[in-house]
């Protein structure tokens, strides 16, 4: 299912990190790819099983790093970087995807 592989690739990542997290959450949204909450729990859009693995792996990697800077300021894009040094590139795909999303 597409919660198991997400849940698999997040505690993947969330390892490499560092950090850890309370619960995932896999929602029909039509606004976002992804968001973390204060609980440390992360909601992702069921559509990311729709998009190649990679930009999902940029979601789940931006959510997590909202984990520690629960902003989009500096700090939080360069711990982005630091863990995914193409993420622009990414980021900008994932805006042209066709889905419904922001």
């Amino acid at each position: 299912s597409i919660k198991d592989e997400l849940t698999r690739r997040v505690t993947m990542y969330a390892e490499q990190m560092g950090e850890s997290f309370n619960k995932i959450y896999v929602k029909d949204v039509s606004s976002h790819w992804g968001s973390c909450s204060i609980r440390r729990n992360l909601n992702f859009n069921y559509r990311l099983a729709m998009i190649p693995v990679e930009l999902a792996d940029y979601v789940i990697i931006h959510e997590l790093c909202h984990l520690k800077e629960m902003n989009h300021s500096a700090s939080f894009w360069n711990l982005v970087e630091k863990y995914l040094p193409d993420y622009r590139e990414k980021r900008n795909r994932l805006k042209k995807q066709n889905i419904n999303v922001d």
